[in-house]
């Protein structure tokens, strides 16, 4: 299946439009109950040796939602936090609003008072488990009694519904093919949404327990994003053709006759009011897509703007890529909610963010965390930093496991989740996290911070051996950071020294001062301690101008010369004044 369909604000050949982002418009988590996740044991007694941090900035656009009168006015913010929070759905009562936010590295269906109290989740995220575990995309029953979603707890995204206090989680799809986006009939006996179990993105029909399943819509089009009119007799659907701006339609649930909708020359996400008179929509007409209320009748427009200010001009957060999605209407039709975010500017400085940054870190072989400068590209064996409740979730996603390695709480206290991999070393683990905001809440640390455990900082008794060239750090998975000159030595340094011609990478641990990790030879191949490193086969990617390994030790801003062997490997050349000739190669 084609993920990007399916993201909030992507920028996709089929969708073109918005940038991405890491929250999915599919679905599901990790929990299938409305039982609260209990987290594992925090970890005591010794801390038994394969990991490390340093961070990076990924800039991550967090929505928030709002709600506005049909007109325009009474532009409201509903939520202001850090979590994303998306596709929010209004109650058939008007009392309470069903959304999807993110919840520690993870999506979940939550709801509130129309009036943005009273969250609270329908469920809770497994945070031991992978943080693709996604729900999203809830849509009411006409009795309020029920909610569909979209979700991937089972493997594969498909369609839930539950109980609208979010118990009884079932599947009702149970199909290989890609399930999302369900939307409710106004009888209440029948749920449409998209399938590309054709081959391509279309609408289906069925009943509210999976069966029955018809085809409203066909052809080398796509059409997604289903939304009903009041009588339930047509539904208005986004269509679209790869490389072309999409268009909204009217498909008629009997016949399956398509006719577009005059209103725009593109546009999507349209969702018709309860009386049928207007339609809010994404226009495309002209720059960033905008949240637009049409009249069907008079044809006239009202731009909704969350950049506008009382005077009507920009608003500070005026910067930067406006980033809007699905709207939901009151059942009485007077006001919708909607969600909304702001990427970051072009020319916005990454150490002067205008936002909330996931910023990266790595997690060390002896649990200590690492950040390192901004635009270090983004490797695997990352720890992504994600809001979680006032604090942080610590989510791993390297190509071993997945999931919440630690949390850090809103008083700043670390509890680790029991990693899930074999003699995982924590002895160099922090227990306390040491940067606060003005609120007294956890902070993101500053870039080429280290925050280890006070007995990491200085390796009793550690010298650097003879013949010396620089010094790196290992990782989880058998990847090096190169770290600035200035960050403090710890216990899971690496020597490199001169070893004949070539080099030897020197580990130092607090259980053994000093040991050959690996060792690079004159063919540049780099050969590994046995039950250690166990990727691609590893080659030194320097070499100076006649032809020989030179040692280049970085320039505190990257992770290292060497990457995978191959034929077709480019060789970096270090010239006698310091120049090199070539780009970094990346490492798997």
């Amino acid at each position: 299946m084609n993920i990007q369909l399916f993201s909030i604000r992507a920028r996709t050949a089929s969708m073109g439009v918005i940038t991405t982002t890491w929250v999915f418009l599919l679905l599901i988590m990790g929990s299938a109950s409305a039982q609260i996740f209990k987290l594992p044991p925090i970890l005591t007694g010794p801390r038994p040796t394969e990991l490390m941090i340093f961070p990076l900035t990924h800039w991550s656009t967090s929505h928030d939602l709002y709600t506005v009168n049909a007109d325009g006015t009474g532009l409201k913010a509903l939520t202001e936090t850090p979590e994303n929070e998306c596709h929010p759905a209004w109650s058939p009562d008007g009392k309470q609003i069903a959304f999807a936010r993110a919840k520690g590295g993870h999506i979940v269906i939550a709801v509130m008072n129309a009036d943005g109290g009273g969250v609270r989740d329908l469920m809770e995220p497994d945070l031991s488990q992978s943080v693709e575990r996604i729900n999203c995309t809830p849509a009411w029953s006409p009795d309020g009694k029920r909610i569909a979603f979209g979700s991937n707890l089972d493997g594969n995204h498909e369609i839930y519904v539950m109980g609208a206090d979010g118990t009884d989680p079932h599947n009702i799809t149970n199909n290989p093919a890609a399930d999302a986006f369900p939307a409710w009939s106004p009888d209440g006996k029948r749920i449409a949404f998209n399938s590309n179990r054709s081959g391509n993105m279309q609408v289906c029909l069925c009943d509210t327990d999976g069966s029955n399943l018809r085809w409203i819509t066909s052809g080398q089009a796509d059409h997604r994003l289903p939304t009903w009119s009041a009588d339930g007799t047509k539904l208005l659907v986004t269509s679209q053709v790869p490389r072309v701006k999409p268009t909204l339609q009217v498909v008629d649930v009997q016949s399956m006759e398509k006719t577009p909708l005059d209103i725009a020359e593109s546009g999507m996400w349209g969702v018709w009011s309860p009386d049928g008179e207007r339609i809010a929509f994404l226009e495309y007409d002209a720059g960033s897509p905008r949240l637009a209320v049409v009249d069907r009748a008079t044809k006239t427009s009202v731009q909704i703007d969350v950049d506008k200010d009382a005077t009507g001009g920009l608003s500070e957060s005026g910067n930067g890529q406006p980033e809007y999605s699905w709207a939901s209407w009151a059942s009485d039709g007077k006001k919708f909610v909607f969600a909304f975010g702001k990427g970051p500017s072009r020319n916005t400085s990454a150490l002067d963010p205008p936002s909330l940054p996931y910023r990266l870190m790595y997690l060390g072989a002896h649990g200590e965390f690492f950040t390192t400068s901004a635009g270090v590209p983004l490797r695997a064996n990352d720890l992504r930093i994600a809001p979680l409740d006032g604090g942080f979730a610590l989510v791993h996603t390297g190509p071993k496991w997945s999931g919440t390695y630690a949390i850090v709480h809103p008083d700043c206290r670390i509890e680790i989740v029991t990693p899930p991999i074999k003699d995982f070393d924590l002895s160099s683990a922090a227990e306390v996290w040491p940067y606060r905001n003005d609120k007294g809440l956890p902070a993101l640390p500053p870039y080429k911070s280290i925050i280890v455990g006070d007995q990491a900082l200085a390796p009793p008794g550690s010298t650097p051996p003879e013949g010396m060239l620089g010094r790196g750090l290992l990782c989880a998975d058998g990847d090096y950071y190169w770290p600035s000159p200035k960050a403090p030595m710890i216990a899971n340094t690496i020597w490199v020294v001169k070893w004949n011609d070539t080099f030897q990478f020197i580990r130092e641990t607090e259980n053994s001062k000093q040991e050959v990790y690996a060792s690079v030879y004159p063919n540049r191949e780099i050969v590994f301690a046995p039950n250690t490193y166990t990727g691609p086969k590893q080659c030194w990617a320097y070499q100076d101008i006649d032809g020989n390994i030179t040692y280049w030790q970085g320039d505190g801003e990257r992770k290292g010369p060497f990457s995978a062997c191959g034929e077709d490997q480019i060789i970096m050349t270090v010239h006698p004044n310091g120049g090199i000739s070539g780009s970094l190669p990346r490492i798997p």
